[in-house]
């Protein structure tokens, strides 16, 4: 629908009538008078317009028999950096009217799309002959884009092509936001250059349509020259290294890879041989900036091409949003190289190809976002899996030792540490089984994790440990203690005799390390053993902090 919109918005205008291609080139120097002009282009063959060095460059236009013009109708030309413009117009009674400009006429009288237009100074006479000369241009197209048109439907031609490259602008807008947001969430690199992509062609949209005219009334045809050359090159370089960072690792090899930044750096070289190199003939110009440019249009292709046959997703979106940029561009190529006459619509089409591509590729980085997106989450719960096997008993299900430590260090601290020792546990294998031993230790596990403030871990064997929290943490271990006999005999029936634990609890002072307080808690639980076992013994690391021997209190 858009596709329509553009296309219809800028249709060329009635009583259009292209003359460029039937102009004969002529270069010569600032001096030359049309006289000189006319006798270098009768002596000679029929070069193409910006073809042969010279400061001043003619295009002559010769009609087959007098052709009438209407007295509105304009001369449009296509803008480029020059220094004055001269139009010739010969009627078929052999007089001349003639008319110069310096480069101000391409700033008032721009035209969106990237045109000037001209009066043609008729005079209800029939034309014979229109020659245009132009002195210092930097390029070939003021000469070769040549067409008579109507001056009433340029105007509004000219008004509803402006709103419509405002809105294009518009819309190349909107995925930098986008970008923005997700940069955000997701640090990686090609959104950086997507958001460099879109802004060199926002900003080659704005300047090349002519809308820049509009913010910045003064600005000179020099350095609109120069902002129409970078902010193109500056856009396609940034494509180069958004490829390259967009493409994931398995959809480009490491040489694609770097061939698109070399593309990228080759695009700024042209750039740069456009913007300081001095060209006899303007077609030069032309030509170095569309082969330069065709390069890095080539093997973008073939890291696509590339792309698509291994499979990458990712591809596709640059694929679909780049595939109008290409038509455009070899389309160009071949009406540079007068292998076929295009429709003038095509010219302006190339814009919407610009905004198609950036808002396609915004949809496959926000494609890729999600991707992304998705593997991250999908690691972080892998991690998390992880790190709960780690710091999980496989047995009983609660911490190990591991987990104890972790939490150990940190906020809140434990008040309390115990190690508990199932009293006689061998004879409950011995007697029973394994895999009875292993029904008891499962219950132990959940007897020592019915307070959940506390936690519990199996620190190997029979032998389990408690982080405890709160004000009075010895009454709390010693009911867990107890409550040891009541789950293990309600969980596990048939056992001769009761199964009991000891206890051995050190009371912390806040800067002790697991190793030191663990290494106490154990002292202690060897004292309750020794004592007769099923009972808690407790003691305070008050003082002691780094592992020195602990006084012993009484037998709970």
């Amino acid at each position: 629908m858009l596709l329509i919109l553009c296309t219809a918005g800028v249709a060329p205008a009635r009583a259009e009538t292209a003359i460029a291609r039937a102009g004969c080139g002529v270069a010569t120097g600032l001096d030359a008078t049309l006289a000189d002009a006319l006798r270098q282009a009768a002596t000679a063959s029929c070069p193409a317009p910006g073809s042969r060095r010279g400061a001043r460059q003619w295009s002559i236009i010769d009609f087959e028999g007098p052709v009438s013009i209407a007295r509105s109708a304009v001369l449009r030309t296509k803008f480029t950096d020059f220094s004055s413009v001269t139009l010739h117009v010969q009627y078929a009674d052999g007089h001349w009217a003639n008319r110069q400009w310096n480069s101000d006429i391409a700033q008032r009288n721009w035209l969106a799309g990237g045109r000037v237009v001209l009066p043609l100074l008729t005079e209800h006479a029939p034309v014979r002959r229109i020659v245009v000369s132009v002195d210092n241009a930097n390029s070939a197209d003021m000469l070769t884009n040549l067409a008579v048109v109507s001056g009433r439907s340029v105007a509004q031609h000219g008004y509803d092509a402006a709103l419509l490259f405002a809105l294009l602008c518009g819309v190349v807008a909107i995925p930098i936001l986008y970008d923005l947001a997700f940069l955000v969430v997701l640090r990686e690199r090609f959104l950086v250059w997507h958001i460099a992509m879109a802004a060199g062609t926002l900003s080659y949209i704005f300047v090349s349509s002519g809308l820049v005219v509009v913010a910045f009334p003064g600005i000179s045809t020099a350095l609109r020259s120069q902002l129409l050359i970078w902010t193109f090159v500056l856009a396609i370089a940034s494509a180069m290294q958004f490829a390259a960072h967009y493409l994931e690792e398995k959809g480009l090899s490491r040489v694609m890879r770097r061939l698109l930044h070399i593309a990228s750096i080759w695009a700024l070289c042209v750039g740069c041989i456009l913007s300081f190199g001095h060209f006899g003939a303007v077609g030069v110009f032309d030509l170095v900036h569309d082969i330069g440019l065709g390069m890095v249009l080539a093997t973008c292709i073939a890291a696509l091409a590339h792309a698509l046959i291994r499979g990458s997703r990712p591809a596709r979106f640059l694929a679909a949003g780049w595939s109008l940029t290409i038509l455009f561009f070899f389309d160009r190529l071949l009406r540079a190289f007068e292998l076929y006459s295009a429709p003038d619509w095509m010219t302006y089409a190339v814009y919407f190809g610009l905004a198609f591509e950036t808002v396609v590729t915004a949809l496959g980085v926000a494609d890729r976002f999600l991707a992304i997106r998705r593997d991250r989450d999908r690691a972080r719960a892998l991690a998390r899996t992880m790190e709960h096997l780690a710091d999980t008993d496989p047995l009983t299900g609660i911490g190990n030792r591991r987990a104890l430590e972790r939490r150990f260090r940190d906020a809140p601290r434990p008040t309390a540490l115990a190690v508990i020792d199932l009293d006689h546990f061998k004879h409950v294998n011995d007697r029973n089984g394994h895999d009875v031993g292993d029904l008891v230790l499962k219950a132990v596990a959940r007897a020592l994790s019915t307070i959940p403030r506390h936690l519990a871990g199996r620190m190997g064997g029979e032998e389990f440990a408690l982080l405890l929290y709160g004000a009075d943490p010895r009454a709390d271990a010693e009911r867990l203690r107890q409550a040891i006999t009541s789950h293990v005999t309600h969980e596990v029936p048939g056992l001769e005799t009761p199964v009991t634990a000891s206890m051995g609890l050190v009371q912390l002072a806040g800067d002790e390390v697991f190793e030191t307080a663990f290494k106490a808690a154990d002292r202690l639980l060897y004292d309750a053993k020794a004592g007769g076992r099923n009972r808690l013994i407790a003691g305070n690391s008050a003082g002691v902090p780094h592992g020195k021997p602990l006084r012993r209190s009484a037998a709970a």
